[in-house]
This record gives structure tokens, sequence and C-alpha cells, in this order.
């Protein structure tokens, strides 16, 4: 593919390819148990105990010691060992373990809870269709036919076709990440993807180099907590002004396939790439967006709208959908004239309101009114918000920042005797230490939070 030098970073163009051999991440292991129990059973002297045979949920029989309901082992059992209790536990056919959606705790779930919680999702026909069958086969044909094209055309080199080709596809699965900040008590899931390797995976890949410098031009673009950090730390607010923000309700799986189209169009259009490439560049996303499927259990469903949670180019995508939405209906709108201040993370906004309450309502109902699956959620206060893991605060007439956490938030610790090098366990509570610094502004909070190191 050719194109011009001033956008050279746009695309990759050229490539290596990295062979791995990854097994998609299954909902429960199962499929070691019997070795372990092997295992298990050459430490026992004498006797033999009973064998219960148990189906996950991909239809797979497994066997294991049959020691009742809930958890295999008792916990406080003195006589094992760490490594003991986590086999026992992870052979356990009744409970999921999973990383929380954010923060980094660990949740033991309820099996069939956590399968009603999937299942609940997969039921609604605006988003998710059962498929009679494995699409890869038919995908792949289809991926061939564009790339022949493109590659017959000199649209691209044989180093980027092969890229894209991915030869032993294996099959991208669902699973959930538990929201427990939500709720404690049957906590709603987030829907994920796992594609690696998958049949679509590269051209994901490709797809996210060309549209993340494109996402992060948009005028209310944020990049992380100290880009956001550095565009209100000059910021003086007079009057009478509220916090706010809105926050997208599960934007990935909310953005029309038509509208996502039409807005990376229009934003491929401001760029130099010529004609054909930008048709190349959409005949590969649509590909990515129309053809996303996925295997739970032992049946296949295609997503109907929106992006898998998960694949490479889905942040760059939405970032450019929304930035689109903001130019065409949000900044031309007369409620804009009160907003003092307007920046976005990718679904989640900050912004300062000159306006009243009731005005910022009025707002709010305008910005639901725009799509028929784009909602917006509002938190608004006249003297703190929490935005990101920042805690936005107003105090004489300028904005302090303390940092912010959720009460449902867990530390991951690493043992300083693991086999880690060393400058990476000293990197870990330096970078702990220096977002503290970044994100409390005021000094005496600052000194609090640093003697608990």
């Amino acid at each position: 593919m050719t194109f011009p030098s001033e956008h050279k970073d746009y695309i990759p163009m050229v490539f290596t390819r990295v062979l791995e051999s990854r097994v998609p991440e299954k909902l429960i292991t199962s499929g070691k148990e019997e070795e372990r129990s092997t295992i298990d059973n050459r430490k026992e002297k004498k006797g033999k105990k009973s064998k219960k045979k148990t189906t996950n949920i991909y239809g797979k029989t497994s066997n294991h010691e049959e020691q009742g309901p809930g958890l295999i082992v008792n916990i406080s059992d003195k006589t094992l060992t760490n490594n003991q209790i986590l086999k026992r536990i992870g052979n356990d056919n009744e409970i999921i373990i999973k990383k929380a959606d954010k923060r980094g705790a660990v949740v033991v779930l309820n099996r069939n809870e956590y399968i009603e919680e999937v299942k609940r999702q997969l039921a609604d026909p605006g988003v998710y269709e059962e498929l009679s069958c494995d699409p890869k086969f038919s995908i792949a044909k289809e991926i061939k036919n564009v790339l022949d094209n493109a590659l017959n055309t000199d649209l691209i080199d044989q180093d980027i076709y092969d890229f894209l080709t991915v030869k032993f596809p294996i099959t991208p699965v669902m699973y959930i990440l538990p929201k427990i900040h939500k709720s404690l008590v049957h906590p709603p899931g987030r829907p994920i993807v796992s594609g690696c390797d998958s049949i679509l995976s590269k051209i994901g890949v490709f797809l996210d180099r060309i549209l993340n410098p494109i996402a992060s031009c948009a005028e209310s673009f944020i990049r992380d907590t100290t880009d956001f950090l550095e565009k209100i730390n000059d910021i003086e607010v007079t009057g009478e002004v509220m916090l706010a923000s809105f926050d997208v309700t599960s934007l990935y799986t909310s953005i029309d396939h038509d509208r996502g189209l039409k807005a990376i169009n229009k934003k491929l259009l401001t760029t130099q790439y010529f004609v054909e490439a930008r048709r190349f560049i959409i005949q590969l996303l649509e590909l990515v967006l129309t053809k996303n499927y996925f295997l739970f259990g032992d049946t296949f469903y295609l997503q109907l709208r929106g992006t898998a949670m998960g694949a490479n180019m889905a942040p760059a995508y939405a970032n450019i959908v929304m930035s689109v939405l903001e130019e065409d209906l949000v900044y031309v709108s007369h409620h804009f004239c009160y907003v003092a201040a307007w920046w976005r993370y990718i679904d989640d906004v900050f912004l300062i309101w000159t306006g009243t309450e009731d005005m910022l309502r009025e707002f709010h109902d305008y910005l639901n009114g725009i799509d028929e699956t784009i909602k917006f959620t509002l938190v608004y206060s006249d003297t703190n918000i929490q935005f990101l893991d920042v805690n936005v605060r107003i105090e004489n007439d300028r904005l302090v920042t303390k940092l912010y956490t959720k009460t449902t938030d867990k530390n991951d610790l690493l043992m300083y005797n693991s086999q880690h090098p060393r400058k990476t366990k000293e990197s870990i509570p330096y970078s702990q230490l220096l977002r503290i610094k970044r994100i409390e502004s005021d000094t005496g909070s600052l000194e609090n939070l640093l003697k608990q190191f």
C-alpha cells in the first residue's frame, strides 16, 4: 500500500509475524483435573477414594474426588500447602474464579449464577445472534477475497498480506468479568471476547495502528490520568459552577455498525489516504465488525451491534465514533455554551458546567435523545466529583485533586523473594509513589499517604 510520507506512522509497512501457540481462555479449568487427581493420589499412602464425574460448561467430563458440595477442601486444613489448596479449589465444579472488572480483586463466583449472567446478556436479540455452526471457514474465504484484490492492485505488499492471513486460527471465546464495584451481590459482568490468534485478530491489530493516530486528534481526547491532570492544572473556577461527568452505558456494544463505519470514513477523509486505500480500510473494518463471532459453552454466536471488548481496534474505534458524535451533535447544541470544559476518556466525560442544575439535566436529556442505542448516565456536584482515579474538588477558585480508590479496590502484591528481575521489584513502589505524588495536589494529604509506605 502506498501512502504519503507524512502519514507513515499511520500504518506499519513491515511486519514480523510472531508465531505463538495460544489456547483460548476457558471459563473454568478442567482439562488437567484427571492429571492433578493422579498426582494427588500418588501422595496417598493407602486406600481409594470415590470419584465423581462432572461436566463443565464446554460439555467435557472430568473426575475429581467427591468431597461434598461447595469447596472441595477445607482451606483451614493446616496440613495442606498453598499450592495444594489452590489445586483443590481449581477443581471445584461449583465455582468459577475470575479477576474483577477493575482494580485487581479476585472474585469467586457461583458457577450457575455466572452462566446465567452470560446467558442473560446473550439473550439480547439486538446485540447477539445464535449460529448453527462455526463460521470460521466462510469468514476466511471473505478475508482472502479482500486481501487478494488488495495485493493484485498493489494496495498492500506480500509482507502485509502474510501478516493479515491467520493460517491456523483459534476460535474466539467469550467470558465475563464481574463488576463488583457495581454490586457485590450478583454483580453484572463485562463481556470480553478472547480473540488472540483468531481469524480476525491480525486485521484488528492492523486497523488499530491506522485508527489510533486519528483518535488522538479529537478535541476532547484524554490519553490517561497524567494527560487529564495537565489539562485541568491551570483552570481557574470563578462564579457558580458545577463539576459533572457523563458515562456512556456499554459503549462498545452500543455502536450501530452504520454509524461507526460512517464515522470512520468521515475521519479518513481528513487524512491523506487516497480513495482506494480508504476503501480497503473500510472493507477490513466492516469484516471485523460484521463477522465478530465467538463461542460460549458449545454454542457459536455472532455480535450484531458494536465491537467486542478485547478487540485490538475497539478503543480507537469507539474513540473516533464518540469524537464524530461530539462534533456533529454535542458541540453545536445550544446547551454547550454553558460548558466551560469538556474532556473525554473513551466513554467517560468530565465537564465544568456554568448553567443551572435544571439546565444540566436538560442537556443530559438532549444527549440521550441523540442516538437510539448510545445512552449517557450523569453524575454532578457543586463541590467534588470522581473521574478516572482522581477525585476533583473546587477549593479557592482552583481545582484540587486527590487519589480516588473504590471500596472494592485490591492490591496485587509481588513477593520480594520472587524470581523477577531486581529492577522490576524496585520499580513497583517507585511507580506507585510517583502516581500518588502526581495526583495529590495537596501537600498535607500527600505526606499522609506517603507515611503508609
